[in-house]
């Protein structure tokens, strides 16, 4: 059967279809309740996921085949059993791992993908669980996942730890794939993440216990909206900064970060900071590029000359020349982090 998991889509749908159900039940029935064997139950908990993955990509239309909608509810019971059951650490990874490759299955367990975030998150709370599988999983299980990551990510009797977990998956789930693969879905997912993140950051970035969420935040926020616009769309990648001088509308990574430095940039932490401008610098296109060079230049805030001299080394050879102006800053500092970057992109003393 693990071997069958890794087989193509056309072969796994008749698979999942006729082995699925009966497969789960059995493992709920002798191998949960006896606790044993746990290397074939773990490699088990791991191809189901994989071979259901297989096999919606094959038909579309699975929806309409009651043995394979079947199939996804046994699934998903499966997993929420095994979460809420086993003691073995292993075994919860392997959950999570089968849990998120086979996904909320277009929505066909109904209350089977409720089920498992309910274990998941209940696995976290206890404190049982690895992190970053769990919060992958529940960014695998569509919006109501999601919709968990932000209350995690947010709610302060949360552990500094689970949340800076669930920030970091926010920046890097699948968007599309959390909106059920419906484009017209993907600008509210992009809206209502994206404001949480921008939420943590003003909320924290001058905190310093919650730098670490801060940080986080800043550098999840780049990453989330480096590949959409605000409403959703594809952004295009522009490598110079001249394509400013087009009509191109600004980035809406540009939009939100900006504003934070313009009330007292001195008070900001150096980690929330640090990670603004890199993110700026990365993901937010020719714009950003342009205000995070305007920063080095002309900031009069030595945190914020530093931080723009560092976030600017992303963009390579592009910025050569406004880092080269750097080292003439009248900031030791800044001097010294603008030649690190320089040395970092291939220029340095000979």
């Amino acid at each position: 059967f693990v071997t069958a998991a890794i087989v193509p889509p056309a072969i796994a749908y008749p698979i999942a279809k006729a082995f699925v159900g009966p497969l789960a039940q059995t493992l709920c029935d002798q191998y949960l309740a006896s606790g044993e064997h746990h290397n074939a139950l773990a490699a088990m908990l791991v191809a189901i996921g994989s071979l259901m993955r297989r096999a919606l990509a094959f038909n579309a239309n699975a929806a309409a085949d009651p043995d394979y909608v079947k199939a996804t509810q046994s699934a998903h019971a499966l997993y929420s059993m095994a979460l809420l059951k086993m003691d073995s650490w292993r075994l919860r990874q392997a959950c999570c791992l089968g849990l998120g490759m086979a996904g909320d299955l277009g929505g066909l367990s109904g209350s089977g993908a409720s089920q498992c975030v309910k274990a998941l998150l209940a696995s976290i709370h206890r404190g049982v669980i690895a992190l970053p599988s769990a919060m992958w999983a529940l960014t695998r299980l569509g919006r109501i996942g999601v919709a968990v990551l932000v209350d995690l990510a947010t709610q302060r009797h949360v552990s500094t730890a689970t949340r800076v977990a669930a920030l970091k998956a926010l920046g890097t789930m699948d968007v599309l794939g959390v909106s059920g693969g419906l484009k017209a879905e993907v600008g509210q997912v992009v809206e209502v993440v994206s404001q949480t993140l921008l939420g943590v950051i003003e909320e924290y970035q001058r905190s310093e216990t919650g730098e670490p969420l801060a940080t986080e935040a800043a550098t999840s926020l780049g990453q989330l909206l480096s590949g959409y616009t605000a409403e959703g769309q594809p952004t295009k990648d522009y490598a110079e900064a001249a394509s400013y001088f087009r009509d191109i509308a600004i980035s809406p990574l540009v939009s939100m970060m900006a504003p934070l430095l313009e009330s007292s940039p001195e008070t900001i932490l150096p980690g929330p900071m640090l990670a603004i401008m890199k993110a700026m610098a990365t993901h937010g296109g020719p714009h950003a590029e342009v205000l995070v060079s305007q920063w080095l230049l002309q900031s009069d805030w030595v945190n914020v000359r530093v931080a723009a001299a560092e976030g600017l080394r992303c963009r390579g050879p592009a910025v050569i020349r406004v880092l080269a102006s750097g080292l003439f800053d009248p900031s030791a500092v800044v001097r010294a982090t603008a030649l690190a970057s320089l040395e970092a992109i291939g220029i340095g003393p000979t």
